[in-house]
């Protein structure tokens, strides 16, 4: 429709374990406004649930075998090293780029993994993923100076790591700073430019859930911070204004870590070579320490270019000593059968001839390979309390379709309380009591849509991240591709709102409706008939 516009908030790690109770509680006035007066309920994300792939997939509207983004990093090719993704990995269409080609006007900021930005019709800021906000962050070019002049506490992320260097500077006090700077901007442009479609994501809750999952003071603040920008934002918009939230994953506690290399290696999936007795200690700091002082410099983007570089490995090889890196390289990777990606909260990969660098299994050997795996990792037990760690072992397969070579061979779902990493631990431990991150990643997140024609107090249990792209589009009335996952979420909207346009919507494309409220139905005969005979049309039509 010509004249309607859309926001979508984006809320990194927003969840309901914690926005529930403290909207029951009258502590969160804003959130409670949108649930009452709209529709909320869960948003399933992908699994592993990874910011990356989520944020891809939200506004792409495809899995991450269409798209191609599966974790923070990715293995090099010919190479077990792995390196940062940028914007170019994305092989899919993301929803800017199909609004440019229709003429519409885009404001984007701090979008996860989009950097370097793509030159749309509008702006663009790129956030987490971005080397600093020294660099070319921003489309077009010279809007760079605008936003920093103005809001010069601005930044593309924060500087977390200071969290873990326990830094005089406090850590909550500058993500909310730079929380501020970001909605600041936000507001600007939401007022002095014109736009179809405003997108923009907030991270901050992401960071503190991480480390401050414990201290619900610290948590309930940052919340209100984001109720309070869309307290503001409900405000200002008009009767013509779609306002669509999301988050790309949940959030619950953690308090053990699993060492996936050492369970590898304890059950002859992985072989790593032996320390010689004597050797010589590397006297140089580790890989970690050498970044996380670059990092406390400011100088984030030499780090960035550090990690992309053709001779980062040889320097981690021969210089530095690194529990997270140099593993890599004391690994015995013509003896490996299964090894852990990095950083990738659950993803496993054969080591398969001919496509590894030095491949051990076979094509013919392959299966038996990951059905070994997979029962032998569905015994793993927790020695303290005997839980179970694996919820489900998935083939890649099973998840995820498409066209990416980097598809996972293994995919792990793992059990609310543990985490697990890829670090590898010589002295042998596979478990390990959580000491700093006491919070992690949950497969649902939230989801709420408020504006003209969305349904009031209504509660939805059927959307995904991949929802957002079609259910966005169609209000525009612009074709929805075949190669799109999503549904169009019917269900949000009063049956009035039947008679949006739906050009290029096919019935794959329509959610499940929504059981009717009390109060729901249209009581003018007149206009159940007109509703009718529309339903028919699209019904004739294909549509649905």
């Amino acid at each position: 429709m010509d004249d309607q516009r859309v926001i979508l908030v984006g809320i990194d790690g927003a969840t309901w374990n914690l926005l529930g109770p403290w909207v029951k509680q009258k502590k969160l006035p804003a959130f409670a406004k949108l649930m009452n007066n709209g529709v909320h309920g869960k948003l399933e994300s992908n699994i592993p649930p990874l910011s990356p792939p989520a944020w891809t997939s939200i506004f792409t509207g495809v899995n991450p075998g269409k798209h191609n983004i599966f974790g923070f990093v990715k293995r090099k090719e010919n190479s077990y090293f792995v390196t940062p993704i940028i914007s170019s990995d994305r092989k899919a269409v993301p929803i800017w780029n199909t609004f440019t080609d229709h003429g519409k006007r885009c404001i984007l900021l701090n979008i996860p993994f989009s950097y370097p930005p793509d030159k749309v019709n509008g702006i663009m800021t790129t956030g987490l993923g971005t080397p600093s906000k020294n660099s070319e962050f921003v489309h077009p070019k010279d809007f760079k100076n605008t936003i920093l002049k103005k809001f010069p506490s601005y930044d593309v992320d924060f500087n977390e790591d200071l969290i873990l260097l326990r830094s005089n500077i406090d850590p909550v006090k500058q993500i909310e700073k730079i929380t501020d700077a970001q909605i600041e901007l936000t507001k600007y442009l939401f007022k002095k430019e014109k736009w179809d479609f405003l997108s923009v994501v907030f991270r901050s809750l992401d960071v503190v859930q991480h480390y401050y999952w414990k201290d619900k003071k610290v948590l309930l603040d940052c919340y209100l911070q984001m109720d309070r920008f869309l307290g503001w934002l409900t405000s200002k918009i008009d009767e013509k204004t779609f306002l669509l939230i999301c988050s790309d994953h949940g959030f619950s506690g953690i308090h053990t870590s699993v060492n996936m290399n050492n369970w590898l290696q304890k059950n002859n999936f992985l072989k790593m070579k032996e320390r010689k007795k004597g050797k010589i200690k590397k006297v140089l700091p580790s890989a970690e320490k050498i970044q996380v002082l670059l990092l406390k410099l400011g100088l984030r983007k030499l780090v960035n270019r550090v990690k992309k570089s053709k001779i980062v490995e040889p320097i981690i090889k021969h210089l530095l000593s690194s529990d997270r890196v140099q593993y890599i390289f004391d690994v015995e990777w013509a003896k490996v059968k299964v090894y852990f990606l990095d950083g990738s909260f659950g993803m496993m990969n054969v080591n398969l001839k001919g496509r590894e660098p030095e491949g051990l299994i076979g094509k013919n050997e392959y299966e038996k390979v990951r059905t070994e795996c997979t029962s032998a990792i569905l015994k793993l037990r927790d020695p303290v309390n005997g839980a179970r760690i694996i919820k489900k072992v998935y083939r890649g397969e099973e998840l995820y379709n498409g066209r990416s070579k980097n598809i996972p061979d293994i995919v792990l779902e793992v059990n609310e309380g543990y985490n697990l990493v890829s670090s590898y631990d010589y002295g042998g431990k596979i478990f390990t009591k959580e000491k700093i991150r006491f919070g992690e990643h949950a497969r649902f997140g939230i989801f709420m849509a408020y504006g003209p024609g969305i349904k009031k107090g209504t509660i939805i249990d059927n959307a995904r991240i991949y929802d957002m792209v079609p259910t966005v589009l169609q209000v525009f009335d612009i074709p929805i591709s075949s190669d799109i996952d999503g549904k169009i979420l019917k269900g949000i909207y009063d049956e009035k709102t039947l008679f949006l346009k739906t050009k290029g919507a096919t019935k794959s494309h329509f959610g499940k409706a929504e059981p009717k409220k009390e109060g729901d139905a249209v009581n003018s005969t007149d206009e159940r008939s007109k509703i009718d005979d529309h339903i028919g049309k699209l019904f004739r039509k294909g549509i649905i």
